[in-house]
């Protein structure tokens, strides 16, 4: 899975964006209400998660999607409403699944990013609270394979994607939104996203009839293969939020609910979503006999829910998930890659600061976690490696900064120590049955993304 890492790095690039984009002004109407001017440009940012399926998942002559019940979909906008009726967007999408071909299991994955500029028209509704709206664009994209199997490679009637391929990608679709207040709107959207690219092939070989112990690492696949036309349009069904960027007190009220100031005491629910990177701090080993090291990606996923007791005091359930490598300490050669996964109770104690629009604060927490194998390498498959889904406690610590941009939107950035040390399941060709030995994952975490309050 070695183009995820890219995804990160484009949400928050829009985030970051989106703080220099104009002002949006709002008029008033009625008791509490509020009404969308539309002599006015604003700008936002939105962010949104689903699924995808392919249209077709027959990709090309000899390649299919091996489940096209549903894919990761993440897409990220930054756009300006240039009126009430029309506005222009840059739309960021990413897709991938798993490709087989006739007769044996998965090859690898491919990977599809689209980047289109889009034009939106929309008809507010209920005094511009809800709004439908169409959005259709042209740019590009780029599909990219990664993450060879043992199959991929030791089948000589497999063949495989070898390249990155750049073409025309366009989308049409409709959406939906509804304001909880001016610069904050949830999204439902389902949209056709179209791209086709030509890719390049390679064979797989002949398995080795002979295998040394321990193995040596499997050389690269066979004979150049056809050229390949691949299909890769997709449905996509998601759902998110728009975060818009008004005048200062603009969101204050809204059909008669007030928010608070960072700084109020009270108790204030929220949901933070963030994205990152990690570097680990535990040493090499991972687990007897294997070597865990950082990847390319190097990428943190992140949020919590959780709620502000008081001005100083709150507590949230926080989940985490990144991937490392795990190597072979006797041959240097890469087996899998692990999951980690974290479920952590936090503490989180606050102090507002510059008239509660910056808000340092720091957490620490318990839980449980895990680490989980995928992606095994044809030499992996070859060997013994750690495999099965092992959970342990774990804990974490850090600090923060929460910037109120909005009364109930914050950009954050956070840094935290993670730990987490599970006994590791290893099996393998040279060592049935599964064995169990210490394992250790402590990382230092680091992320920024959103905080977004409910009233």
């Amino acid at each position: 899975m070695t183009s995820r890492g890219h995804r990160g790095g484009v949400i928050a690039a829009v985030l970051a964006l989106g703080m220099l984009a104009p002002r949006v002004h709002a008029a008033a109407l009625g008791s509490g209400g509020w009404l969308f001017d539309p002599d006015y440009v604003r700008s936002y940012v939105g962010l949104r998660y689903g699924q995808s399926l392919y249209a077709d998942s027959r990709i090309s002559p000899l390649l299919k999607i091996a489940d096209n019940s549903g894919n990761d979909a993440y897409n990220a906008v930054l756009g300006l409403d240039l009126s009430r009726y029309l506005g222009l967007e840059l739309a960021l999408n990413y897709l991938e699944g798993d490709i087989t071909g006739e007769g044996f299991g998965k090859l690898g994955e491919q990977t599809v990013y689209t980047i289109v500029p889009q034009v939106r028209l929309r008809y507010p509704l209920r005094d511009g609270r809800l709004v439908p709206y169409l959005v259709g664009g042209v740019g590009f994209g780029i599909s990219e394979f990664s993450d060879g199997t043992f199959e991929a490679v030791n089948r000589p009637d497999a063949v495989i994607p070898t390249s990155r391929e750049t073409s025309t990608a366009g989308t049409l679709g409709t959406g939906l939104e509804y304001y909880l207040a001016p610069n904050l709107s949830l999204d439902l959207e389902a949209k056709y996203i179209f791209f086709s690219a030509t890719t390049e092939t390679k064979r797989g070989r002949v398995p080795p009839q002979n295998v040394p112990d321990p193995p040596q690492p499997v050389p690269g696949v066979g004979e150049p293969g056809p050229r390949q036309d691949l299909n890769l349009d997709n449905i996509v069904f998601s759902a998110g939020f728009r975060m818009y960027f008004p005048q200062a007190g603009a969101a204050d009220q809204f059909q008669g609910v007030r928010w608070p100031s960072a700084g109020e005491d009270g108790k204030r629910g929220y949901l933070a979503l963030r994205v990152g990177g990690w570097w680990l701090q535990s040493g090499k080993e991972f687990t007897p006999g294997f070597l865990a090291s950082d990847n390319e990606k190097q990428q943190l996923t992140s949020g919590s829910l959780g709620f502000n007791w008081n001005r100083y005091l709150g507590a949230e359930l926080a989940v985490d998930y990144y991937e490392f490598e795990v190597n072979a300490a006797d041959g240097g050669f890469k087996v899998n890659e692990h999951s980690v996964w974290a479920f952590l109770g936090q503490l989180r104690a606050r102090y507002p600061l510059w008239n509660d629009r910056i808000v340092p604060y720091a957490v620490a927490g318990l839980g449980a976690g895990f680490t989980e194998p995928n992606d095994s390498t044809p030499e992996g498959h070859l060997t013994r490696m750690p495999s099965g889904q092992d959970w342990s406690l774990a804990w974490a610590a850090g600090a923060g900064v929460d910037w109120m941009v909005a009364r109930n939107i914050a950009l954050e950035a956070e840094a935290k120590y993670l730990s987490i040390h599970p006994d590791v399941g290893v099996e393998g060709r040279f060592q049935r049955p599964r064995t169990r030995q210490s394992g250790k994952v402590d990382s230092l975490l680091f992320s920024v993304g959103v905080r977004v309050f409910f009233p």
